[in-house]
């Protein structure tokens, strides 16, 4: 009950809102694999060795760039750098953010600039990249990849909820007992704890897990997600619903409801060894007794949290790593700012797919919160063509590579044929002809790829 009403109240203040936090980067990826990138976010997501000078051609704190202009804007348009723009990390304020600027050799030498801590124990926050080449004769295929990664992982999530309703149960009824004292019998309790409260429990965690799989936004007041949970809380006899089956509005009614509720539920569920039910003085005293740290109720749970852990700061860890297991790093805490997140890609070739927004022929945007990275990671994909002009021109001159349509099926029918990859390769990284007269040999029926390469070599059938 008391652990109702603490997530309660972070709900309601999560609903008053935080300054978000911005993330944003721009990388230009050039056709032989290197890359330049330019990242802009708060000071201390940074790990201390990528904010090294070492590892970035310009490092800078400048001020937060607010204004709907500068949020438009590409990052690079702020080069030269205003004078406001320091060099030191003595402005490691919510005013200023971190601005690196570096050009890299390859995905791996891209420092690690992004981390968001974990609870001791699970793997922390961030940004990973991955960058795969695909010779496929005159055309090489680039494919993007960067995740933003979350701790979720779907065993362990069910795992830490049924730890967590474990946990809520065996403090909630030792606080009971120490409160009401050892007259009253609570099995009664127990089982409603562990069976309706358990089961309405997880299915709201399996609703703000499926739409977070679905990639339907999950965020905090999320107002399909409170309607839901208020729909599972009504088939188990508490109705805060109004007329129109809308969660209610009114945060009086919906207390109100709340207290008779539980007082009912009580009533019912303990009696003491006569078969009274529990007393009226008692009930009232737990129920407004949550919110007050002097009260006996708040004074059993102390009491046993301080027996199962030792301290409130060890409990406070536990709980903390649970949160994380269940709703990830992005959700929980409730009071985290929400971070948004503004990602582009320059290409040097034709985008052939992209779960991202086109932003110019070869520019790619991703614009999300971050608790769609939720639970299994935000990920920003693409592939990329890059037409090799020159070996056109040599070993396929009357080829005509003239429309994202023509490299698109040139592409699935070298993509699937190792053989002929190869033989394509070699005549054009090589210069040795060899394997592709063979392969022309012996797939004859190879007529749609003679019609768009016309290749000059070909053995006549």
């Amino acid at each position: 009950m008391r652990a109702l009403h603490a997530v309660v109240a972070l709900l309601c203040a999560g609903l008053v809102g935080c300054e978000s936090e911005q993330f944003r980067a721009e990388t230009r990826l050039s056709a032989d694999g290197s890359l330049d990138r330019i990242v802009y976010q708060p000071p201390d997501r940074a790990p201390s060795k990528a904010q090294q000078k070492v590892a970035w051609k310009e490092v800078r704190y400048v001020p937060k760039l607010d204004s709907p202009d500068q949020q438009r804007r590409s990052l690079r348009d702020l080069w030269p750098l205003p004078d406001d723009a320091f060099r030191s990390p003595q402005s490691k304020s919510s005013k200023y953010y971190w601005l690196a600027q570096g050009r890299f050799a390859d995905i791996k030498a891209v420092p690690d600039h992004l981390v968001f801590e974990a609870p001791k124990g699970l793997p922390d926050g961030r940004l990973v990249r991955k960058l795969e080449r695909r010779d496929a004769g005159v055309v090489t295929e680039w494919i993007w990849e960067e995740v933003l990664t979350d701790v979720i992982t779907l065993s362990d999530h069910r795992m830490a909820r049924t730890e967590a309703a474990e946990l809520a149960i065996t403090l909630t009824l030792a606080a009971c007992a120490d409160a009401w004292g050892p007259d009253y019998e609570l099995k009664d309790l127990e089982q409603w704890l562990r069976v309706d409260v358990t089961d309405c429990f997880q299915e709201l965690c399996d609703v703000v897990l499926q739409l977070g799989l679905s990639k339907h936004k999950p965020p905090r007041g999320d107002q399909e997600l409170f309607a839901l949970g208020a729909k599972s809380l009504k088939r188990r006899g508490l109705d805060l619903l109004d007329a129109q089956e809308r969660p209610l509005d009114d945060q009086a009614e919906v207390s109100r409801r709340v207290k008779d509720y539980l007082t009912q539920k009580l009533q019912m569920l303990v009696k003491d060894k006569q078969g009274q039910p529990l007393k009226e003085e008692l009930i009232q005293q737990t129920l407004t007794g949550m919110s007050d740290e002097s009260s006996r109720i708040s004074q059993g749970f102390k009491r046993a949290i301080t027996t199962k852990f030792g301290t409130e700061e060890k409990f406070g860890e536990q709980v903390n790593r649970l949160g994380t297991r269940i709703l990830g790093l992005y959700i929980w805490p409730i009071l985290r700012a929400e971070q948004t997140f503004d990602y582009r890609l320059e290409v040097p070739g034709i985008i052939i797919e992209t779960n991202g927004t086109l932003a110019g022929e070869r520019t790619l945007r991703w614009k999300f919160q971050s608790s769609e990275a939720f639970p299994l990671g935000y990920v920003m994909r693409a592939k990329v063509a890059v037409l090799d002009a020159p070996a056109v021109a040599k070993h396929f001159p009357k080829a005509k590579f003239d429309s994202r349509e023509v490299i698109v099926e040139y592409l699935d029918i070298v993509g699937g044929d190792a053989e002929l990859r190869t033989a394509l390769n070699e005549l054009t990284q090589k210069n040795d002809a060899t394997a592709w007269k063979a392969w022309q040999v012996e797939h004859p029926d190879a007529t749609r790829l003679y019609e768009l390469l016309q290749p000059a070599s070909a053995v006549s059938r």
